[in-house]
């Protein structure tokens, strides 16, 4: 996923994120050191999803009643004073959540339940335009992850079961095992709790 017309609809793009989140939390049980984040009950009627490299780029998304609201910084790209003047009045408040780091932006972009397309922070029309190295991981595409695991955390992840957990199907016991999950099994299910993952467990 490279450009603004590839991102999903809303559902589909939480989901892929909530997979993620979930992939990350079994082949790394140290937060710290993942890309993916998702917290299904960030606010009252709320959830939220993160990726951050660790040297500085990171993507946040926001989804509510209203869509869903994407802010986007990469250091590569300079950063925009007028990133958020276009935004839909529906998601002007994140504009000013702290825990964002509103102040660094390069693109942002949203899209309401009520929209049939995602729009960009700086145009009127849906743009063509390219997304960040970040965003292009949320592809949905079990090869994507595989290859960034094997990159970042250097580990070989078997294709079936990254697959399983991006199609959002039940996380069972078999899935686990067969991705070589060595954490606490406890800590595991409380973080796919607040991620909002569903798990079929023996």
């Amino acid at each position: 996923m490279k450009s603004l017309l590839e991102l999903p609809d809303i559902e589909s793009f939480k989901r892929r994120l909530q997979s993620l989140a979930s992939l990350d939390a079994i082949v790394c049980p140290e937060w710290e050191f993942r890309y993916f984040s998702y917290d299904a009950n960030w606010a009252q009627g709320e959830e939220m999803g993160s990726i951050r490299n660790g040297s500085g780029d990171e993507v946040f998304a926001l989804f509510s009643i209203h869509g869903c609201f994407i802010k986007e910084y990469c250091r590569a790209k300079s950063i925009k004073s007028n990133a958020y003047e276009s935004v839909a009045v529906e998601f002007l408040e994140a504009t000013n959540e702290t825990a964002f780091s509103p102040n660094r932006v390069t693109n942002c972009y949203w899209k309401t339940k009520a929209s049939d397309r995602w729009s960009m922070s700086g145009s009127s029309e849906t743009s063509d335009s390219n997304l960040g190295e970040l965003l292009s991981l949320v592809d949905g595409n079990a090869e994507t992850y595989l290859i960034f695991a094997k990159d970042y955390f250097e580990k070989t992840l078997p294709l079936g079961a990254v697959s399983q957990v991006l199609k959002f199907a039940n996380l069972t016991t078999p899935i686990l095992d067969s991705l070589e999950f060595d954490g606490q099994f406890h800590d595991l299910s409380k973080e796919l709790e607040q991620i909002g993952y569903p798990t079929a467990f023996d």
